[in-house]
């Protein structure tokens, strides 16, 4: 009975103390995720939506059906998305100026992540057997480059 208590005392602090993520429930997902991947992935599902709280502050991890992964802040807006490997990743999610770029510079790359930071994003793709960090101001301008030789795909 003690390791019970104990168990689950430690659970209530793990949840409380936002060391554990909770699943949510199909019916909680909020309506902003739901919309962002409808419009951006159609033709995937939503296998779960785990929100954790860090700095009491919500940031949510969604696990898409194609197995990439989205990550939104605690404003529901995206941050991240990131793929198991170089796969089809939606262009919608681009800033123009940003696509037309990798349209005319890269055409025929692969895409692996893309990350948004509080006024930058960073794209990591692969063209021409190289990994290549892309890093854009907030306005979709390029501000660096960074490559190296295939390693791993």
């Amino acid at each position: 009975m003690k390791k019970l208590m104990f168990i689950i005392a430690l659970l209530a602090f793990m949840v409380n103390n936002g060391i554990a993520d909770d699943l949510l429930p199909k019916k909680s997902y909020p309506i902003e995720i739901t919309e962002y991947v409808k419009k951006h992935f159609p033709s995937e599902k939503i296998l779960r939506i785990e929100k954790d709280i860090d700095d009491n502050k919500a940031e949510y991890t969604v696990k898409l059906s194609n197995k990439m992964k989205l990550e939104f802040n605690s404003e529901l807006k995206i941050v991240e998305i990131k793929a198991r490997k170089y796969q089809d990743f939606p262009l919608s999610v681009f800033q123009p100026k940003i696509l037309e770029l990798l349209k005319k510079d890269y055409p025929n790359c692969k895409i692996k992540s893309w990350e948004l930071d509080r006024n930058s994003q960073e794209i990591e793709i692969k063209y021409n057997n190289k990994l290549i960090e892309l890093e854009f101001n907030s306005s979709g301008n390029l501000m660096s480059t960074h490559t190296s030789s295939d390693t791993d795909d």
